[in-house]
């Protein structure tokens, strides 16, 4: 992970480099094989462009849940239990067509994500549509980053750096994900929560804070 915001480092100076020479190449063209020490890099560079990418007229407001008239969910992996676990989320906050919801989720293949698109409430885009440093580059993505929702709820367990550009762009109000040592600054609530924590305690959690804020006497 980088770490280092000193413009003179060795580091810094390489991905700033990089990150240059990629935005003249135009990158977000570029099909890139799926070798792992490969996609390190791209990340690294992705992280390294991240620190620059939110939005500079996001309003910060800390919503609590009774308030919010539109949420957005993010969520990674294809597991059974993770899909009933935001099926059941967003029937649970849609309530009686009170809220808007929208959830958005990443898996690698874009065969798969296709198909689950197509049978799902979630959309999904893959390593098909995203650039060389990790970047959705899908117009409903784009769509999705633009949304003001009131709350934007990350339900990521390991962060995936396409996922994490979405929640870093997004022009939600207020930015809820787990707790994850060196991005603090990109959320507005970190909650606690193990990577190996089931997701259905991760969303119990997440909803007990959210019920918290609505108790709030200064919370407007």
């Amino acid at each position: 992970m980088l770490r280092t915001n000193d413009p003179n480092s060795t580091e810094t100076a390489f991905f700033a480099s990089l990150f240059a020479a990629c935005t003249t190449a135009h990158c977000s063209e570029m099909r890139l094989p799926d070798i792992e020490w490969l996609n390190d890099l791209r990340r690294r560079l992705g992280e390294y462009q991240l620190r620059g990418a939110r939005p500079e007229l996001r309003k910060v407001q800390a919503i609590g849940l009774a308030q919010a008239k539109s949420i957005g969910i993010i969520m990674s992996g294809t597991d059974d239990s993770h899909f009933k676990a935001v099926r059941d989320l967003v029937e649970q906050l849609k309530g009686k067509g009170q809220r808007s919801v929208r959830a958005i989720g990443y898996v690698r293949h874009p065969q798969l994500a296709d198909s689950l698109s197509a049978s799902s409430f979630i959309e999904f885009f893959s390593n098909a549509d995203v650039d060389l440093q990790f970047r959705p580059t899908d117009p409903k993505v784009a769509l999705f980053v633009k949304e003001p929702f009131d709350v934007l709820i990350d339900l990521q367990m390991n962060h995936s750096m396409p996922l994490l550009h979405v929640a870093v762009t997004s022009s939600a109000r207020f930015k809820v994900g787990r707790r994850q040592e060196g991005y603090e600054e990109f959320y507005d609530l970190m909650i606690e929560a193990e990577p190996t924590a089931d997701i259905n305690f991760f969303i119990k959690q997440v909803l007990h804070y959210l019920h918290a804020l609505d108790k709030k006497p200064d919370n407007e």
